[in-house]
């Protein structure tokens, strides 16, 4: 992916609310381990309003308090927030922008309800990252700026407040957006009980 190319002249449509945002946003897959070794991608709900899309995060610009003047992400712009390599508290301690929560009822967002005969007999934690990490702490984040022209940037000197109510940008319905999707380009089985992590990961931590 070179970075000298831009994601919108690659793209033909968006699954995000904003016509002119053609970012990647990227987090790991997580998956069950069941106590006969084998595992299972735990189902992924879709984000807010977005559930029939069948997965998917919510990502939310904001302009900063004070009034400040924005520079938005230029061309090229990467970043990775979290480290795939940590396995304790005090490592993954320095990465403050990224967290995510396991819900415990259906009432606080729904949840994924795992069969009891399928739990590790010893009681041990059975979930973990499609990278390799059981700890937890490794889980990150990844972003390429690909956001159409100067837009984020006029929405930024709008002073749009959050910028998903922006009347400076485009918008599509939900239920357009959530007909974008990306075919498979690897040639892997990723769901279903499976002998190992998809890449041949090995489980860590």
């Amino acid at each position: 992916m070179d970075p000298a190319t831009e994601p919108p002249s690659r793209s033909t449509c968006t699954s995000c609310t904003f016509l002119d945002d053609f970012s990647n946003y990227w987090t790991a897959v997580m998956y069950f381990q069941a106590r006969n070794g084998t595992f299972m991608r735990a189902k992924q709900l879709g984000s807010l309003f977005h559930e029939a899309a069948n997965g998917g995060i919510t990502i939310y610009y904001f302009d900063a308090p004070g009034g400040y003047n924005i520079t938005a992400f230029q061309k090229g712009f990467r970043m990775r927030n979290g480290d795939p390599t940590v396995r304790d508290k005090e490592s993954a301690s320095r990465f403050k922008g990224i967290t995510y929560t396991c819900l415990a009822r259906p009432d606080t967002r729904y949840t994924n309800v795992t069969s009891e005969e399928l739990w590790p007999e010893d009681e041990s934690q059975p979930f973990l990252w499609s990278f390799g990490d059981r700890t937890g702490y490794g889980h990150h984040g990844d972003y390429i700026f690909g956001w159409k022209g100067g837009s984020l940037q006029r929405a930024f000197d709008a002073k749009c407040k959050p910028i998903l109510n922006c009347a400076k940008l485009p918008t599509q319905e939900i239920s357009v957006a959530n007909t974008c999707t990306k075919n498979r380009t690897v040639a892997e089985e990723v769901d279903g009980w499976l002998d190992e992590l998809p890449g041949g990961v090995e489980v860590l931590g």
